[in-house]
C-alpha cells in the first residue's frame, strides 16, 4: 500500500498537524525543515456531505513531513521495501555464497530430528539415543542408542552402543490424522558392549576356531509395529509427534543356535523391546 499516495492519509495528516500545534517548534524539525504552529491551519469539523468539497481546502504538507509522520505512526513505505527486495533479488549470488549455502544445508541435515527411549531388546535394560528420519515420505530412520546393562551374571555393569536402521513402509492415518498407525517396521542393528569380558577376536587361550562368533559385536534383525500421535499445533513445544512401539528381534548367534539345535528355547531366541519415540 502506498501510504503517501492515498488521499485519506492526506486528510489524516491535517488532523495530526492540529495536534502538532501544541508541540514546540523545535520538535517538528524534519530533514532540516521546521513547521511552526502558526503555519498550520486547524480546520473546524465539517459535515459529512461537505467533506468531499473540503478536501481541496486542507493544508498540503511536504512529502518529507508526511513520511516523517508516517514513520512516527509505524507505517511502512511498501514502494521502498519492494525496491529493496527487487534489488536484492536481481543481484546474482557469487560462487562463494552458493557454496556456503550448500554447505550449510548439508550440515543442517545432520541435526537429529527424533529422540528414542527403549526398554530391553538385547541391547541393555534401558537405552536412550538420537536419530534421523528422512527420505520421501520419511520411510527411513537411523538411530544411535546408548544402553545400560546391569550386572546379572557378571561382576560389574556395562554400557552398550547400538546403531539401528529402520524401514517403515506404511503410514495409515486414523482419527483425522491425529493418530497414525504404522503396521510394520523392519530393520537391523549392530550392537557392541564394553568390558574386557567381551572380545571381538577370539583370545589365544581357546583352540583355533573354537568360537565362531564374536562376543563383543552382535548383528540383529527385527520386526515391529508403531502407533504415532501427532501433537496439535497449538500444544507443540519442542516436538510434533510421539510414538509408542514394540519390536521382536533376534541376533546372529541365537538364529544359528536355534537352527542347529531344535531344543534351543524360543524365549532365548527372540527378544522383546518396548519404546517411545519423540519426533521433532
Amino acid at each position: 500500500m502506498k501510504w503517501y499516495a492515498i488521499d485519506s492519509l492526506r486528510r489524516a495528516t491535517a488532523c495530526i498537524a492540529a495536534l502538532l500545534c501544541l508541540w514546540p517548534a523545535a520538535a517538528l524539525s524534519v530533514r532540516g525543515q521546521e513547521i511552526k504552529p502558526a503555519d498550520v491551519q486547524c480546520p473546524a469539523p465539517l459535515p459529512a456531505d461537505t467533506l468531499g468539497q473540503a478536501e481541496c481546502d486542507l493544508p498540503q504538507l511536504p512529502d518529507s513531513v508526511v513520511r516523517a509522520l508516517a514513520r512516527r505512526l509505524g507505517m511502512v513505505d511498501s514502494v521502498e521495501v519492494a525496491a529493496c527486495s527487487a534489488d536484492s533479488l536481481s543481484r546474482e549470488k557469487s560462487r562463494y555464497e552458493r557454496n556456503r549455502e550448500r554447505a550449510v544445508a548439508a550440515w543442517t541435515r545432520l541435526i537429529p530430528n527424533q529422540t528414542t527411549l527403549q526398554y530391553a531388546g538385547s541391547i541393555g535394560m534401558f537405552n536412550v539415543g538420537l536419530g534421523w528420519h528422512y527420505g520421501r515420505g520419511e520411510h527411513w530412520e537411523t538411530e544411535l542408542l546408548v544402553g545400560f546393562v546391569p550386572r546379572f551374571h557378571s561382576g560389574k555393569a556395562h554400557t552398550s552402543l547400538t546403531l539401528k536402521q529402520r524401514y517403515v513402509p506404511w503410514h495409515c492415518p486414523l482419527s483425522r490424522h491425529r493418530w497414525v498407525l504404522e503396521p510394520l517396521t523392519a530393520g537391523l542393528f549392530f550392537n557392541t558392549i564394553s568390558g574386557d569380558d567381551f572380545w571381538a577376536r577370539q583370545p589365544d587361550r581357546y583352540p583355533k576356531k573354537y568360537y565362531g562368533f564374536s562376543t563383543k559385536v552382535r548383528t540383529h534383525i527385527y520386526l515391529g509395529q508403531r502407533l504415532r500421535f501427532n501433537i496439535p499445533t497449538r500444544h507443540r513445544r519442542s516436538h510434533k509427534a510421539v510414538s509408542f512401539y514394540y519390536e521382536i528381534s533376534s541376533c546372529d548367534l541365537y538364529i544359528v543356535s536355534k537352527a542347529t539345535n531344535k531344543e534351543f528355547p524360543w524365549s532365548e531366541t527372540l527378544s522383546l523391546a518396548l519404546g517411545l519415540r519423540w519426533e521433532m
